[in-house]
């Protein structure tokens, strides 16, 4: 039996994949990502493909993502959305991401988000959290969470990827987030 031989990059994104599954069923639990490539391109090289669309302020990121063969787009029409900092400026774009609809809440965007570790505590909720948890992140525009919280309205909103050098957690729209 002869088994076909995996690439460098298909175990990259293998292993980002996973990553990512389990840092949504765990909110707020860092998860690995591997090294030798951007985080964020690790994230959307394992995420993107010729039929999604994205959107990036990014002049160097959007070129390895369009390079890649994936589709630059508008905030509003974006699957994914891809901001390496976050500041004030970037919110107009985030406000404009998918929220999905009800026929349709898998429409919603996901936000990859580049943030640090040194931040306000806020303390999350929900499933996938066993009895709470206190997660403390920062590089975000207080504005953010006040935003995310008027999108979130389940089952439509964003799900989003804090990517924190080479680890990423999972913040999915049934997770809570409150002040702690």
């Amino acid at each position: 039996m002869i088994s076909p031989v995996q690439t460098p990059q298909e175990a990259r994104t293998q292993t980002v994949f996973r990553s990512l599954l389990w840092a949504l069923s765990y909110p707020g639990k860092p998860y690995p990502l591997p090294s030798g490539v951007g985080p964020l391109f690790a994230v959307g090289e394992a995420l993107l493909d010729l039929e999604t669309r994205f959107f990036t302020p990014d002049p160097a990121l959007r070129d390895l993502f369009t390079e890649a063969g994936s589709c630059f787009s508008e905030p509003a029409q974006a699957d994914y959305l891809f901001f390496p900092t976050v500041g004030r400026a970037e919110l107009s774009h985030i406000v404009q991401a998918q929220r999905g609809e009800l026929l349709y809440p898998d429409r919603g965007a996901t936000l990859v988000l580049g943030t640090s570790l040194n931040g306000s505590a806020r303390r999350w909720s929900g499933p996938g959290i066993q009895g709470g948890r206190t997660v403390s992140v920062g590089g975000l525009p207080e504005g953010f969470w006040p935003l995310r919280a008027e999108a979130v309205r389940y089952p439509l909103g964003w799900d989003v990827f804090l990517v924190l050098d080479s680890l990423v957690l999972g913040l999915p729209r049934t997770t809570q987030v409150e002040v702690a």
